[in-house]
């Protein structure tokens, strides 16, 4: 393991002839990759403090741990095991290995194929979901929040399926289909219905010498979860606009069917900006409004995050030392515990280190 961590430190930093094709769809037609492994470990610590002062208010945590191994073989074959970490017991619970013991958590393993020459691709296992990893990149702040229909709880990270996509050329459009159980990432499935997703994803500057980015997306999902097959459709529109300086993006979304539950229909919409890779500073901010059942008043969320600070210096690490803030308000009837009014609106405070280090490493000459 020491030889392999070597020699990747010494080459595969930087080898561009690897770089890995798009996440949860297909990549633009081309050349046939060389054969390539990868690893990345993603880490951020935090110190945080939370007013009002309710419990455990101020602490040291680890806010990510996230490490991914990935083999691409000649010829279009590729295989992704990425892992994350979990309390074993819950993050209110108290029984678990070895009392709150820190466990790794399977997050994506994949088997993929891509026919490069005509801009397909198709993967089986546990999957990246396509409307997730459409706009987390964008985000590109998973380690200070999630993207806001994984936050929220909406849509998972990744599930158990597969998907099958197609990438125009100059990848102008890329249209991607996965059919995934709707429940097996995380628990056993409990009926016999599956998750059919369609998103589609325009680039309408892609042909130009624009330094500009621009990305418009829509998504449609019909499901069902729990024992009695309980609607959990999904319909989600989206724009991102990104530039080496700064990148913004918005979505919404709204739901018939939670967690089992066919009467609540949630929605949410999100906006947020960036600073680019090219800008001296990192920086995020972001606010979302959300609600589990859009039929209830005063049943809504609001977050708002701020956060920013210098880009640490070092060839292959993306480091950052941010200050932050992220407030949360519940409306009268979305309080976490009923009649807490202190738990009505939270405010965190923040210090975090955070740096994800990786790379390709050509497997031959």
């Amino acid at each position: 393991m020491t030889a392999v961590l070597l020699l990747w430190s010494a080459g595969a930093v930087g080898a561009t002839e690897c770089a890995a094709p798009p996440v949860a769809q297909a990549a633009a037609p081309g050349d046939p990759r060389p054969a390539c492994a990868f690893l990345e470990l993603d880490v951020a610590g935090r110190a945080f403090a939370t007013l009002p002062s309710v419990g455990t208010s101020r602490g040291v945590a680890l806010q990510r741990l996230r490490s991914e191994v990935a083999l691409q073989a000649p010829g279009g074959a590729s295989a992704r095991l990425s892992m994350v970490e979990r309390r074993s017991g819950g993050e209110d619970g108290y029984i678990g290995i070895d009392g709150e013991s820190l466990v790794p958590v399977l997050q994506v393993a994949e088997v993929r194929w891509d026919w490069r020459a005509a801009g397909l691709a198709v993967a089986a296992g546990v999957v990246d979901d396509p409307w997730v990893m459409a706009l987390q990149p964008a985000w590109d702040g998973v380690a200070l929040a999630q993207v806001m229909v994984v936050d929220q709880g909406t849509i998972a990270r990744a599930d158990v399926g597969g998907w099958a996509s197609f990438t125009s050329k100059d990848a102008v459009a890329t249209v991607t289909a996965a059919l995934t159980t709707g429940e097996g990432f995380q628990r056993r499935e409990r009926n016999n219905g599956t998750n059919l997703t369609g998103v589609a994803r325009l680039r309408p500057l892609a042909r130009s010498d624009s330094p500009a980015r621009l990305e418009l997306l829509v998504m449609a999902r019909e499901g069902s979860r729990g024992l009695g097959q309980a609607p959990d459709h999904r319909a989600g529109l989206g724009a991102v606009v990104a530039h080496d300086w700064i990148a913004a993006g918005t979505d919404a979304m709204l739901g018939w069917g939670l967690q089992g539950d066919g009467t609540l229909l949630p929605a949410g919409a999100s906006l947020w900006a960036h600073a680019g890779v090219s800008a001296p500073i990192a920086a995020w901010a972001r606010v979302d409004q959300t609600t589990d059942n859009r039929q209830v008043q005063g049943a809504g969320e609001r977050l708002f995050l701020v956060a920013g600070g210098p880009r640490l210096p070092g060839k292959g690490a993306s480091t950052s030392l941010l200050l932050g803030w992220q407030g949360r308000t519940l409306g009268p009837n979305a309080t976490g515990s009923a009649g807490a009014a202190a738990g009505t609106a939270t405010h965190t405070f923040f210090v975090q280190l955070g740096g994800r280090i990786g790379g390709w490493l050509p497997l031959m000459p």
